[in-house]
């Protein structure tokens, strides 16, 4: 097979061999190369030091200390040869050799958040996050007012790079954006990016738990409405439990009623239809209507013959004490529903990054 040999260290002993195969979706791919995924491009050959990996590389110590092959030089070139599968971008691979081997002077000052996470995925992998440390943070600085606060593929990224290189703010924000913007953590994996599955599993639980809240809550609140409990009469309560009904109905939460996992269903977008939901004006005698829950005053009177020769009825400027009075009720259906949504924002929180563990973070 046809190899090409970078030189890390020109006095080097061992060769790190990356196989660089396409990938059909591109995962750790940075130059957007790898749409052919039968296509086979040369071998990557690093011709590194042993010194160097073992130190900076907790995997590399272990493995040269122990009985694999690669402790063992090949007799071919009397050199060390380290062979990895071709899942890292390898422009990322080239970045955390140099900082391995103190090529300050070869590493970018500046890395987008696709090649950011492809030198996370190999730091991680290789536990050599204290030789990018420094490049990180940096790094780190340029991207965290981009963090994107919708779902997108950037979310998945900032959250390997921060659980890596140790941002627990960069950390909270992107697994919060997870939790209330994704409709499972399928999303979230979708890339295929080394995330660890407790961080994964974490955000579907926070995900499943809100959506549980938000709909025994509202269902808590049919229930008030259809035994009367809220509403200031019969008539007002059926106004506003048709009105709720078919609010949960539009946001798909009423019939069926969803369960876990609550495939499809979105917290954020979810609240925020049921922010738009608008009680329609409720007109009722004043006999019905309890003082100060009402306003207005509107008079339906009988007008002797209509166009068509019939009684007709309607709004009249003319005064007749007898004309049946109609007050436009204050109650609404956003008084009982907004303090519910107001509750599962204040819960939008994300994970907290000590919870939860990283190689090289102690």
């Amino acid at each position: 097979m046809a190899s090409r040999i970078i030189k890390i260290d020109p006095d080097g002993d061992t060769l790190v061999i990356l196989p660089k195969k396409g990938l059909a979706n591109g995962i750790f791919s940075h130059d957007g190369g790898g749409s052919d995924l039968g296509t086979t491009q040369p071998e990557l050959h690093y011709l590194c030091s042993k010194k160097h990996l073992a130190t900076a590389s907790r995997r590399a110590c272990k493995m040269f200390a122990s009985g694999f092959a690669e402790a063992t030089p090949d007799p071919t070139d009397n050199l060390h040869h380290w062979r990895f599968e071709p899942i890292f971008d390898p422009e990322a691979f080239e970045i955390v050799l140099k900082a391995i081997h103190a090529k300050i002077r070869d590493i970018p000052t500046f890395v987008d958040t696709q090649l950011f996470a492809g030198i996370a995925a190999i730091a991680d992998d290789l536990e050599c996050h204290d030789a990018l440390w420094f490049f990180a943070k940096t790094w780190l600085t340029t991207i965290k007012a981009s963090v994107p606060t919708v779902m997108c593929s950037d979310i998945s990224r900032f959250i390997l790079i921060s659980f890596v290189f140790d941002d627990p703010v960069i950390f909270e924000t992107s697994t919060k954006t997870a939790i209330t913007s994704s409709s499972s953590s399928n999303q979230v994996s979708l890339l295929g990016l080394p995330i660890r599955p407790s961080i994964l599993d974490e955000i579907e639980q926070k995900r499943q738990d809100l959506l549980e809240k938000l709909i025994n809550d509202l269902q808590n609140l049919e229930s008030q409405l259809i035994r009367k409990k809220l509403g200031c009469s019969s008539g007002c309560s059926a106004m506003l439990l048709g009105t709720l009904v078919q609010g949960m109905e539009s946001c798909s939460l009423y019939f069926p009623r969803p369960s876990r996992p609550f495939p499809g269903l979105y917290l954020r977008s979810t609240i925020a239809s049921l922010r738009k939901l608008q009680s329609p004006k409720y007109y009722d005698s004043i006999e019905n209507s309890p003082a100060g829950r009402y306003s207005g005053l509107w008079r339906v009177e009988q007008y002797p013959h209509g166009i068509s020769g019939k009684p007709y009825y309607g709004a009249s400027i003319y005064q007749n004490d007898n004309a049946l009075k109609l007050v436009q009720h204050n109650c609404s259906l956003t008084n009982h529903v907004q303090p519910i949504l107001d509750a599962i924002e204040t819960a939008f929180h994300g994970l907290e990054l000590s919870k939860h563990s990283s190689f090289g973070r102690k």
